[in-house]
């Protein structure tokens, strides 16, 4: 049984908040952002395995964020974002912990501006570059590439949770592994690989027998002209021709 205890002490929320990140920073990936004027907390940050809270950020970290990134935030998807627990942003005069920004990907260097503390007083808030996680995707993207079952993609599941390109790949991977099977089982059962054999109806094969029992052309176009018309079709006039042809000695 896990001793993890980060599980029982998340809080009950619609978004991302600075009680999430007790245990320790967390790095995200920008998957959308929205914009919603005339609300107390406008901006949203949707990330891969938000489960639906994303994190909206305050006036500050959208400064910092438009200062780094720019002001549209479509720029923002696919990028990635530290987030840290600061214990000491407060709140009516009382420090209640906030969530701030610790590093983002996509800037050269590290990040010096002066964010407004408390009224009338600005402190310096540094922000420091975050290599992308793309590696550590890439690397996950190129095992399910490289999966050879089923059972494969079953023991990366665990990795895939929250990631959306890792999830697509691995339904596309899955597809095409059934696909490979079922081909296999169709060689299997046909190592050939021949088109099924079509079986004649009664009516058909006894037809059949009378003109392959005939020994003249004469005898092969009597028991033709005497079959049902519908027997002559499934026959198909190849069969007419062949039993001439036998009865003639040709291509003997």
């Amino acid at each position: 049984m896990s001793a993890d205890l980060s599980r029982a002490i998340v809080p009950k929320s619609d978004q991302l908040n600075a009680d999430d990140l007790i245990a320790g920073p967390r790095t995200i990936t920008v998957s959308k952002v929205t914009v919603q004027a005339g609300t107390e907390q406008p901006v949203a940050i949707h990330f891969e395995g938000d489960n639906g809270k994303p994190w909206k950020p305050c006036k500050s970290m959208c400064r910092v964020l438009v200062n780094a990134w720019g002001a549209d935030g479509a720029n923002y998807v696919g990028r990635s974002i530290t987030l840290r627990r600061d214990p000491n942003v407060k709140w009516g005069g009382m420090a209640v912990g906030g969530i701030r920004i610790s590093h983002l990907s996509h800037i050269a260097q590290q990040m010096v501006m002066a964010l407004t503390e408390t009224k009338g007083s600005r402190k310096p808030f540094t922000v420091n570059p975050l290599q992308q996680v793309a590696p550590v995707e890439d690397d996950l993207l190129q095992r399910i590439a490289g999966a050879q079952t089923i059972e494969d993609l079953e023991r990366l599941r665990p990795e895939m949770r929250g990631n959306t390109a890792a999830l697509t790949a691995a339904r596309a991977r899955g597809e095409a592994i059934r696909a490979a099977a079922a081909k296999q089982q169709a060689r299997d059962e046909d190592p050939f690989g021949l088109p099924p054999i079509q079986t004649l109806s009664p009516e058909a094969a006894a037809g059949l027998a009378q003109m392959q029992a005939a020994t003249t052309e004469a005898e092969v176009e009597a028991v033709w002209e005497a079959l049902d018309l519908e027997v002559c079709r499934e026959l198909g006039s190849g069969a007419l021709d062949e039993q001439r042809a036998r009865v003639n000695g040709e291509g003997a």
